[in-house]
C-alpha cells in the first residue's frame, strides 16, 4: 500500500474437514476452513442464496448427522449450522453457526454512519451469507459461509471484500445441550469474542489464522468449555478522519469510531442472543490483540464507564483480556486535527470528490472507495462527545472506565521491529525520523512517532524549536546511544533478541515503548490504580516453527504470539504449515500451558487458581513471564525511560 506501512503479517491456511469420507488432501488449499453444504433436500436453496465473494465450495459433508439447527427467541428466526465430526487428525466434536447478520449492509446511504440493526422481521432481508432454505413448512436461515470481509480486509481472509460485512460467528462444543432450544442456567457457557486487530485498517474474522476450532477444542481438554465468537467491523474508513465543519448533517461521519459502534452492535446482538446458543450473557470476554487490544479497553472506557445500554440491560461483559494494545486516540491535539483534515482531504481529491460532498462519496463504488482511501494516513479512531469523550489513556488515568470488570493486559518482548525505521546510519538520522516520516526500502512510508510532530518542532526556517531539540536530546540519551555510535556495534533489543546494529536496535526500543510498551504499563497501572482486578504479563517465547532468518532479526515480535496464543495453530506468516504443531513441540506445549490460564480467565475470572504462580498485579507489580518455563519479574524494566514517554504522550495531547 503506498502512504502508509502496515505491519500485519499473514498467515498460512489451516483446513479443517467436517465429517466426511474424502481425505483433507483432497480439497482445494484455497477454500474456506469449513465446508459447508451445496444443496439439503429436496427444496434446495432459494434465489437468495450465497452472495458474489461468499465460499459456497462443492464438498457435502456430515450427511449421516443431522445439523445443528438453533431458534433465536427474540427474532423467532432459525439458523443451521455445520457440524464438526472427529477423524483420525482431529478430534473436533463442534458445532458451528457462521456469518450471521447482526445489521443492516451499510451501503448508499448507511455509509459512514453507524449501523444499524437488522430488521429480523423483513422477509426479504438475508439474515446470514448463505442463503435459506424451507423446511417443513419452517425457513431456515444458512449460517454455513463466513461474512463477507469488510475493507480493506487481509491477504489471508476467506471471503470477498464487500461493505455488505457486518456479520458474526459461534463455534461451540457439541453436548447434549447444544440441540435444544435453549440450556438451563447452569449449563450455559462462557463465551469468549475475538476482536481482530490491523491498524484499524485491514483485519476479518474469516481470517484463516483467526479458526477457533483448535480453542475450543482446548476448551474441552482443560475441562472448562467454552463458547467462542469472532466478530466483522468496519476498518479504514470505519475510522474516520477530521471532517470539515462545513460538512451538515453528518453527524455520525464527524463522530467518526463508527468501527466501534459496529463492535459495540454486535456485542449487543451477542448479550441478547447468545443464551440460545448456550452461552452465558452473563460471563462474556473480550479479546482481542493490537487495534483488537485498544478496542476491548476502548469498550472498558466506553462512556466515560457509564454505559447507558448497561444500565438498562446489564453489562454486555465482565472481563477483557488485551494483547499488545496501543493508545490510538490522541484526536484532540491540535497537530493531530491538522493531520486528519488532510488525510479526508487527501482522500476525497482521489476520489474526485469534493471534501464536504457526500452526496457524490456515497455514489461511488466500493473500489473506488477501496482504492482512494489508500491515500490518507489518518484512519483512527478519535475523541468523540459519546463513545470515547477523551484519549483512551486520559480515560484509564483519570478513572473513566468500568471498573467492576477484570482484565488480563500484556504485550511482546519485542514490540518494535516492524513499525521502527531499518538500516539507519547515523544518530542525526534517527533523529530525524522522530520528527518526520520517512520513505523506507519496500516503498512505504512509516510515519513519525508523534512524540515530536512536525508542525510544533521546526519552524518555516527548517530549524527544531529549542524544547523539542531539548526533549529529543533527552530521549535519545535516555536510550543509551551516544552521537558517535557505530553502526557495526551489535545490540540486543529489550529482552536479548539481537538487532542488525547499534541505532537500529534503540530505534526498536523507542518505536516499541512508544507504540505498545510504554502504554501498557500505564494503561495496567490506571487500572489497578482504581481498584481493577488486573493481571499482566509479556510474552517472550520464540517459536520453534520460525525460519531462523525471519525469526533472528525481530525476535518476539508484534502479532507473532497470536498463531500459539490464543489460537494454538502452527500458523506462520513466512510458513505454509497447515496442521497443529508435533505432540511433542515445544510450540504446542507453551501455547497448550498458556492458552490454558487464558481459559481460566474466561472461566473463572482470574487466569490461576494458584495466586502464587501469577499473583495480582495491583499486589504485586509483577510481570507473568511467559517462555519455555514461565516465571515471574518486577515490572521496572526501563522505568525512567518508559515513564519519559508517556510524558511525551501527554504532553502532546494537550498541544
Amino acid at each position: 500500500m503506498k502512504g502508509l506501512r502496515i505491519p500485519f503479517f499473514g498467515f498460512a491456511v489451516v483446513l479443517i474437514p467436517l465429517c466426511s469420507a474424502q481425505p483433507l488432501e483432497s480439497f482445494p488449499s484455497a477454500f474456506t476452513p469449513f465446508w459447508s453444504r451445496e444443496e439439503i433436500g429436496e427444496t434446495g436453496w432459494r434465489a437468495r442464496s450465497a452472495p458474489p465473494g461468499a465460499r459456497r465450495p462443492s464438498s457435502v459433508s456430515c450427511l449421516d448427522t443431522p445439523s445443528p439447527v438453533v431458534r433465536v427467541n427474540s427474532s423467532g428466526l432459525l439458523y443451521s449450522g455445520l457440524r464438526l465430526c472427529p477423524n483420525e487428525q482431529y478430534n473436533f466434536e463442534q458445532e458451528l453457526f457462521l456469518g450471521i447478520r447482526f445489521a443492516r449492509p451499510l451501503t448508499g446511504q448507511l455509509r459512514w454512519r453507524r449501523p444499524v440493526p437488522l430488521d429480523f422481521g423483513d422477509a426479504h432481508a438475508p439474515k446470514t451469507y448463505a442463503g435459506e432454505r424451507s423446511q417443513d413448512g419452517a425457513t431456515i436461515s444458512m449460517a454455513t459461509l463466513y461474512p463477507l470481509t469488510c475493507h480493506y480486509g487481509t491477504s489471508n481472509s476467506v471471503t470477498a471484500l464487500d461493505e455488505d460485512c457486518l456479520g458474526l460467528n459461534i463455534v461451540r462444543p457439541s453436548s447434549s445441550f447444544a440441540s435444544k432450544e435453549s440450556a438451563p442456567d447452569e449449563h450455559l457457557l462462557p463465551v469468549l469474542v475475538w476482536i481482530y486487530g490491523g491498524g484499524f485498517i485491514a483485519g476479518s474474522s474469516s481470517a484463516t489464522y483467526y479458526n477457533g476450532s483448535f480453542l475450543v477444542q482446548q476448551a474441552q481438554e482443560h475441562g472448562k468449555p467454552i463458547i467462542f465468537v469472532s466478530i466483522n467491523y468496519r476498518t479504514l474508513l470505519g475510522f474516520n478522519v477530521k471532517i470539515p465543519d462545513s460538512v451538515k448533517d453528518e453527524d455520525d461521519a464527524k463522530q467518526g469510531n463508527i468501527g466501534y459502534w459496529d463492535q459495540r452492535l454486535a456485542l449487543t446482538w451477542i448479550h441478547e442472543n447468545i443464551r440460545d446458543f448456550g452461552g452465558d450473557p452473563k460471563r462474556v470476554t473480550l479479546i482481542g490483540e493490537s487495534a483488537g487490544a485498544v478496542s476491548v479497553l476502548q469498550h472498558l472506557a466506553a462512556f466515560d464507564g457509564k454505559d447507558p445500554y448497561e444500565a438498562q440491560h446489564g453489562a454486555l461483559y465482565r472481563s477483557v483480556i488485551s494483547q499488545s494494545p496501543a493508545d490510538s486516540t490522541r484526536e484532540d491535539s491540535r497537530w493531530r486535527d491538522q493531520s486528519s483534515h488532510l488525510a479526508w482531504k487527501s482522500w476525497t481529491d482521489a476520489a474526485n470528490c469534493k471534501e464536504d460532498d457526500f452526496v457524490c462519496l456515497r455514489s461511488l463504488t466500493q473500489e473506488k472507495i477501496a482504492e482512494s482511501a489508500l491515500n490518507g494516513t489518518g484512519w483512527h479512531p478519535r475523541v468523540d462527545t459519546s463513545l470515547s469523550p477523551r484519549t483512551l489513556l486520559q480515560a484509564l488515568q483519570g478513572g473513566f472506565f468500568a471498573r467492576n470488570r477484570a482484565v488480563l493486559i500484556g504485550g511482546v518482548t519485542d514490540e518494535g521491529p516492524g513499525f521502527a525505521p531499518r538500516n539507519l546510519s547515523s544518530v542525526q538520522q534517527l533523529r530525524t525520523n522522530l520528527i518526520t516520516p520517512q520513505l523506507i526500502d519496500d516503498g512505504n512510508y512509516v510515519p513519525p512517532l508523534g512524540l515530536f510532530p512536525r508542525d510544533a518542532s521546526i519552524n518555516q526556517t527548517g530549524q527544531v524549536n529549542p524544547v523539542i531539540e531539548a526533549n529529543l536530546d533527552k530521549l535519545i540519551s535516555l536510550y543509551g546511544l551516544p552521537d558517535s555510535a557505530s553502526t557495526e556495534a551489535p545490540i540486543l533489543s529489550p529482552y536479548g533478541q539481537p538487532a542488525s546494529n547499534i541505532i537500529d536496535g534503540v530505534a526498536n526500543a523507542i518505536w516499541g515503548d512508544y507504540l505498545f510498551v510504554a502504554v501498557t504499563r500505564a494503561y495496567a497501572k490506571a487500572l489497578v490504580k482504581y481498584g481493577t482486578k488486573t493481571w499482566k504479563y509479556r510474552y517472550s517465547y520464540l517459536r520453534q516453527s520460525h525460519a531462523p532468518t525471519v525469526a533472528a532479526p525481530r525476535g518476539v515480535y508484534h502479532f507473532s504470539e497470536v498463531a500459539l496464543v490464543p489460537f494454538i495453530n502452527q500458523l506462520s506468516w513466512d510458513q505454509n504449515v497447515n496442521a497443529l504443531p508435533p505432540g511433542n513441540s515445544p510450540d504446542l506445549a507453551v501455547a497448550k500451558r498458556t492458552v490454558s490460564k487464558w481459559l481460566d480467565f474466561v472461566y473463572d475470572g482470574h487466569p490461576t487458581p494458584n495466586e502464587e504462580e501469577w499473583p495480582e498485579y495491583g499486589e504485586s507489580g509483577k510481570n507473568f513471564v511467559i517462555d519455555k518455563e514461565d516465571s515471574l519479574e518486577d515490572d521496572v524494566f526501563r522505568k525512567e525511560q518508559l515513564d519519559f514517554v508517556i510524558d511525551l504522550i501527554l504532553d502532546r495531547v494537550k498541544q
